[in-house]
């Protein structure tokens, strides 16, 4: 019988024993919630470095400490899962096997969108790149007359056409019999 109130030792620590419970849940999805966060803030700036190789490279980084803390967090998740033990354990060995065979996968990406190459000059040993069949390559000059901001938007698939000033006479045979086909034949191919 309880007097004035007052619990027994008992029901104190089972209460204590149940706010403890209830701290620790608190703390595993406050975690959680912290390395959603991060992974998906990590995620994101991976996807806005794309546009060159310097930040490609640094996408690259970016998507690689996302799918690590990707990996041991989905692999600590099945270890404290209701999975008995050794289960569990084999279970986290499998997911972070996947997540680690992601990160491989990562690694081994290129920069394929085209863009600004940065580096070295030729007369300082130059800039190892990897093209292949289909890709073009300008000199450093060329770049420099058509500017980045032009051969950018040239790769991305919007040039924003040409304009071609003709001086010549309206009937030469050169107009008629050269240039006009030429224009013709860069529209058909949506070039112009």
């Amino acid at each position: 019988m309880k007097n004035n109130g007052d619990i027994t030792e008992q029901e104190f620590k089972k209460k204590d024993l149940e706010l403890t419970g209830k701290q620790i849940t608190l703390e595993e999805k406050l975690g959680k919630v912290k390395l959603d966060t991060v992974s998906s803030t990590i995620g994101a700036l991976s996807e806005l470095a794309k546009s060159s190789q310097a930040t490609f490279e640094l996408g690259k980084a970016l998507a690689l400490a996302q799918s690590i803390i990707d990996t041991y967090g989905a692999g600590n998740k099945v270890l404290n899962s209701k999975l008995p033990y050794p289960t569990n354990v084999i279970a986290m060995a499998g997911v972070i096997a996947t997540g680690l065979n992601n990160v491989s996968k990562i690694r081994s990406q290129k920069f394929e969108q085209g863009g600004l190459v940065g580096g070295q000059r030729h007369s300082q040993g130059g800039t190892m790149i990897e093209a292949e069949r289909g890709e073009f390559v300008m000199s450093r000059n060329a770049v420099d007359s058509i500017g980045i901001n032009n051969l950018e938007q040239m790769n991305q698939g919007s040039g924003g056409g040409i304009t071609l000033n003709i001086s010549a006479p309206l009937v030469d045979e050169t107009v008629i019999d050269t240039i006009i086909p030429a224009i013709e034949k860069a529209q058909r191919m949506n070039l112009a």
